[in-house]
């Protein structure tokens, strides 16, 4: 079998994912692809395109970051229904706001 070529993602995508993978354990057998690893991925990619968060950030007695609007929205994706688009299709389902079968669909999402 030949070898698999892999094509980069952009410049700043690639840098953005770099900083996640090299906060995980520096042993690749021991990382895990998580919903909190997913959400901290969303956000570096929105933050390497030059998305910024209100300076309103909190700490706790030891440092440790405990709210703000980054922090926030990081909890936010930490959720399963977010981050993860079958999740959030079954939710939506259940919500009504999605019917409960596929239907044939000819919607431009690029208007």
């Amino acid at each position: 079998m030949a070898d698999k070529v892999i094509k980069p993602k952009t410049e700043k995508v690639e840098k953005a994912l770099a900083s996640i993978f090299s906060k995980m354990d520096k042993d690749v057998k021991k990382r895990q692809w998580t919903s909190s690893a997913y959400a901290a991925t969303i956000r570096a990619v929105a933050e390497a395109h030059g998305a910024t968060w209100p300076k309103d950030e909190t700490k706790d007695a030891n440092g440790k970051v405990n709210g703000g609007s980054r922090f926030e929205f990081t909890q936010a994706m930490r959720d399963s229904d977010l981050s993860f688009s079958s999740n959030l299709k079954k939710y939506a389902v259940d919500r009504g706001w999605l019917p409960a079968s596929d239907q044939y669909s000819d919607v431009d999402f690029d208007k």
